[in-house]
């Protein structure tokens, strides 16, 4: 079975799985793209609180101890331009049968109800209730009819680097990676020199989307809707938003391998 040669090169920018040389350019990354920029991230107040944005960072670093996140490096100048966190996701009939040892290196429910331990301020918890109730509109696992998927979680493009294509290569990569290790090729790369074991394997590439820029990126990659919340009218753990949005919906998307 062919193997796709690691990293792969267009143009100027090298796209390779993460590793930990690239890590905090790429957890920058995703800060100033998605945690200042975004336009729920602004309306409660995350760019001017310090303490809520060294929370939120917590999410990138633990997503890419799945070793699937893939990151774009400009090889003239060995700057981070864009990245994918991407996290593996199993459904509970399937974390059930998976042993302790498998447990410990995917994402399931417990990933976002530790992280909600962990955070302490109210803003950053605003955010990660966002995130969860998101995730929760539909079940993917039966949408997809499978049992594990990979997400593309956090997705970010530096300001320099736009509009060059990145994000759209980022998403494709990542679908190869997924569908390499749905074809039983373990090419995963950890941070801290662990061996990661193969399964369980990803049998669909989801993400969520939440402005027009990912969604047309998800129309050309053959990602399939399956629900949709509102951008301008967001609930936050009791309280009701209303939001300036260029974007009037966030997306619950899939593509099955």
């Amino acid at each position: 079975m062919e193997v796709k040669t690691w990293p792969i090169v267009t143009g100027s920018i090298r796209y390779e799985l993460l590793s930990p040389k690239y890590l905090d350019s790429a957890c920058d990354v995703i800060k100033n793209a998605l945690f200042v920029s975004g336009h729920i991230n602004k309306a409660i107040g995350i760019p001017n609180d310090p303490e809520a944005l060294a929370e939120l960072d917590q999410l990138p670093r633990t997503t890419a101890k799945d070793g699937v996140s893939v990151v774009a490096i400009d090889q003239n100048t060995d700057k981070v331009a864009g990245v994918a966190f991407n996290k593996l996701l199993v459904g509970t009939k399937t974390l059930s049968r998976i042993s302790r040892n498998f447990c410990s290196q995917v994402k399931s429910e417990p990933f976002f109800e530790d992280l909600a331990k962990s955070f302490k301020n109210q803003k950053s918890r605003q955010i990660l209730d966002f995130i969860v109730t998101t995730e929760g509109i539909c079940d993917l696992f039966d949408v997809c009819q499978v049992d594990c998927v990979m997400e593309i979680f956090l997705l970010g493009t530096s300001p320099e680097y736009r509009r060059q294509g990145i994000a759209k290569k980022l998403c494709e990569v990542s679908i190869e990676i997924a569908r390499n290790l749905s074809n039983g090729i373990n090419i995963k790369r950890a941070l801290d020199g662990r061996e990661l074991v193969l399964t369980p394997v990803p049998r669909a590439v989801t993400a969520i989307f939440n402005s027009f820029i990912p969604q047309r990126i998800g129309r050309q990659l053959g990602f399939e809707i399956a629900a949709e919340r509102s951008n301008t009218k967001a609930e936050l753990t009791g309280r009701v938003l209303e939001i300036p949005a260029e974007t009037p919906t966030t997306t619950v998307e899939y593509k099955k391998l």
